[in-house]
């Protein structure tokens, strides 16, 4: 019997001590470390997100034609600006975010919980979310600011229901701000939150205080250029959304059920397999405790939340609703999840179901990486995109073709891959009469108008071949 528990236990001793400061820091950088690691070495390829941020990232405007704020790209300008565009620079950004961002989620989880197991346990919760310990790794950018703003904001507003210093008023300002130079969706969060907060006589308090004109200052100075970029196009914003969601009138009171039916689909999809696991652990606990503001906000933002989708799908339908989309809703549902079993007896053996379940879902992540890595190229008849051989087939173009004044790549994703491997500005789209071309992937047998060259690179199963030609100037008429 000794046998079997021991590890148990060991486990438990672990769970607790990362509950300290430094123990979840090395944790933190080890993880960090672990997934930056494995991407570089075993993977020169970019994302398609990443593909077309190295392009767009080319030169500083207001709007970048993408229906997203301009921050993150901005932040890739001025940093290449020094460095040069460089693959190991790209994902350093990345995961400095992505660490501030747990990092913070930690320390909003010593500030809600007491208790060291349930420290732990909320500070891990998004290794239990598949958006974040998986799809996060996989080339989100914009969505990896939201989701850094998002924790963010929550951080302040607990800090400001503690404690009303204007140095909290400030962090909220430049949260809010941030959220919305991330993405737009951002408003999603910002909304239900305020309507929670007046409803609450401790946090309208708070709200209706002189040092909020601090937070709505800040705001608004950081997040100017994201409304500028949102309503000086002359694309009406409607129109641009529409592209986006492809969303019509109709909803339930015409019998179309679409919103709500993709909604619930996402949100599922969002949580999992958090909300399977803590639906077989916690029990849904009310009991009153001291200092349970931030329960009641919560709830009461969940049910804005829940009534905001419920209104929307009342009138209007939508074709899909892409999961990324629900950070703004579904993010906090962790917090506000533990918050409430903390008020409950936990079921039997919750504990160690919870940390077995944790360990080994973050070791699955990384076999799963590894898979896609490594295996992938050799398995299946489609091999993953970080798995093309882009940068290989780049090696065979003769420098003469790559040095060529005006060329002209076709796409985005083989345009990302040349600025990495020559470290110039490339132009995206079809060359002027005369001009250089170059064009990647699965290339028709034929040759390709005006070709003059082209290599294939493989990688097991996965191909990818550039082809390079002119195009030829017309002939007076």
């Amino acid at each position: 019997m000794a046998i079997s528990t021991d590890p148990t236990r060991a486990l438990d001793r672990l769970w607790c001590r990362l509950a300290e400061p430094r123990h979840w820091l090395s944790f933190l950088l080890i993880y960090l470390a672990l997934h930056m690691g494995l991407r570089l070495l075993l993977s020169d390829t970019l994302q398609l997100d990443d593909a077309e941020q190295l392009i767009q990232s080319q030169v500083l405007r207001l709007d970048y034609g993408n229906f997203q704020p301009p921050f993150y790209t901005w932040l890739l300008w001025a940093v290449f600006h020094f460095t040069g565009p460089q693959l190991w620079i790209l994902y350093l950004i990345r995961y400095v975010v992505i660490g501030l961002t747990f990092w913070l989620w930690y320390r909003l989880s010593r500030l809600l919980f007491d208790e060291p197991r349930w420290i732990v346990a909320s500070a891990t919760a998004w290794l239990l979310i598949g958006e974040l310990a998986w799809k996060l790794h996989q080339g989100s950018t914009h969505t990896t600011l939201l989701t850094l703003a998002l924790v963010m904001s929550l951080h302040a507003i607990v800090l400001l229901l503690r404690d009303a210093r204007q140095q909290y008023y400030l962090y909220l300002g430049l949260a809010v701000g941030l959220g919305m130079m991330a993405k737009y969706s951002y408003a999603g969060f910002v909304l239900p939150m305020l309507a929670a907060a007046l409803s609450l006589r401790e946090a309208r308090a708070r709200v209706l205080r002189w040092p909020m004109l601090w937070s709505l200052a800040a705001a608004l100075l950081v997040m100017a250029p994201a409304l500028a970029a949102l309503f000086w196009p002359e694309t009406p914003v409607a129109e641009r959304l529409q592209g986006e969601t492809r969303y019509h009138p109709g909803g339930l009171l015409q019998g179309d059920p679409g919103l709500l039916v993709e909604w619930l689909r996402g949100a599922l999809g969002f949580l999992a397999p958090l909300w399977l696991i803590y639906l077989g652990i916690w029990r849904w606990g009310r009991r009153a405790e001291p200092g349970a503001t931030t329960v009641r906000l919560l709830d009461r933002f969940h049910l804005g939340v829940a009534v905001l989708v419920l209104a929307a799908a009342l009138l209007v339908s939508l074709e899909h609703l892409k999961v990324r989309w629900l950070h703004p809703f579904l993010l906090l549902v962790p917090f506000w999840w533990l918050l409430h079993a903390h008020r409950a007896e936990p079921r039997r053996r919750a504990w160690p179901v919870l940390q077995w379940t944790t360990v080994i879902l973050l070791v699955l992540v990384i076999v799963a990486r590894l898979w896609q890595l490594l295996a992938t190229p050799h398995i299946g008849h489609k091999p993953s995109r970080v798995t093309w051989p882009v940068t290989a087939a780049l090696r065979q173009v003769p420098r003469s073709v790559l040095d060529a004044p005006e060329l002209r790549v076709g796409d985005v994703f083989l345009g990302a891959h040349l600025r990495l491997y020559t470290g110039k500005n490339v132009i995206v789209g079809e060359p002027p009469a005369g001009g250089h071309w170059l064009r990647g992937g699965r290339l028709p047998p034929e040759a390709l108008p005006g070709e003059s060259g082209r290599v294939v690179a493989r990688n097991g199963m996965a191909e990818y071949g550039i082809a390079w030609g002119a195009r030829k100037r017309r002939g007076r008429g």
